[in-house]
């Protein structure tokens, strides 16, 4: 499937760096949500990479609801620092409302 790649943090990646990937469902990860992570990642000095992978547009024109909306994807030079830079209070936030619940036509019956 076609996806939009939104670079959020572009640092370099560190080799054998860490991977973590992280699927959401239910709608594309709305503009103030990637707002949002990209203040908290800026600040964020563990995590080298941040993006988000959202499905095109195109996708849900079909009518059909796809089964993943879009991937999350960091890198982090260890999982020590993966698991320092996640327990943070900012990484912590829930998601508003409209990330939680998806637009009726995008919804599995």
């Amino acid at each position: 499937m076609p996806v939009d790649v939104h670079v959020i943090k572009d640092g370099l990646i560190p080799d054998n760096a860490v991977k973590g990937i992280e699927s959401s469902t239910g709608a594309p990860i709305p503009r103030l949500l990637a707002q949002r992570a990209r203040s908290v990642c800026r600040h964020l000095p563990v995590m080298h990479r941040y993006e988000q992978n959202n499905l095109a547009p195109s996708t849900y024109e079909k009518g059909v609801a796809p089964a993943y909306d879009g991937l999350a994807i960091t890198w982090f030079a260890s999982t020590a620092d993966m698991k320092r830079g996640t327990a943070t209070p900012n990484m912590r936030w829930p998601a508003p409302t409209s990330a939680r619940r998806p637009p009726a036509h995008h919804r599995h019956p």
